[in-house]
């Protein structure tokens, strides 16, 4: 009868050991989750960003282009209207 006492008493020990430890275990893997679940929101966040900045520097870029076209039609039109009023002051 000791024998057996001692049997389960080892067993139920063991048992006690291995339900810490899955307890353990469990709330190791509830932490990861939740760290993985930050990670992707961080993700998304930075990719959301990026996406605003790469937006940003397109408009950047077009403005840019837009105020040199601009520029360059207004030289146009200075070189037009001295073709045409300075040619007619000196045909006067």
């Amino acid at each position: 009868m000791t024998e057996l006492q001692s049997t389960l008493e080892k067993q139920s020990s063991e048992l006690s050991v291995l339900q810490r430890r899955l307890l353990e275990a469990e709330e190791a893997l509830r932490a990861a989750q939740r760290d993985a679940q930050r990670s992707q929101e961080l993700q998304a966040r930075l990719q959301r960003d990026l996406h605003e900045k790469s937006a940003q520097n397109q408009d950047q870029v077009c403005l840019f282009f837009f105020i040199a076209i601009f520029r360059m039609c207004e030289t146009v039109i200075s070189h037009l209207v001295f073709i045409f009023l300075g040619g007619a002051h000196s045909h006067s």
